[in-house]
């Protein structure tokens, strides 16, 4: 018998309710999404001459934040793009992402 807990969410004046499932749903989105800019956003600044400290100081959060994913895809795939020239691993890593995220809502989704 599974336990389904609800929240009531305060939309404007009216009251909403909702479900944790529809919660977790909700967060995973957003941190995948956040996580797929950032592989995005770090992949163009990479174009971009480290001269300037802002540049360089984003940069560095955004590889602090998107290494955990992009360094194992490099590994992997990095023999590949070694004889090609082009890192594919940004592309790569956001299909595993989506992958991953398509995957963990339709597990919560069958709870």
């Amino acid at each position: 018998m599974a336990v389904e807990f609800h929240f009531l969410i305060l939309v404007g004046r009216k009251a909403t309710e909702i479900s944790l499932t529809q919660i977790l749903i909700y967060i995973i989105s957003f941190v995948c999404k956040v996580l797929g800019w950032a592989i995005i956003i770090d992949a163009i600044l990479s174009w971009v001459p480290q001269y300037n400290e802002t540049v360089y100081k984003i940069r560095s959060v955004l590889q602090k934040i998107t290494e955990p994913v992009t360094e194992p895809v490099r590994k992997l795939i990095g023999p590949l793009t070694a004889s090609i020239g082009i890192d594919f691993t940004p592309i790569a890593a956001i299909i595993l992402i989506d992958i991953v995220q398509q995957i963990a809502i339709a597990v919560l989704l069958r709870l």
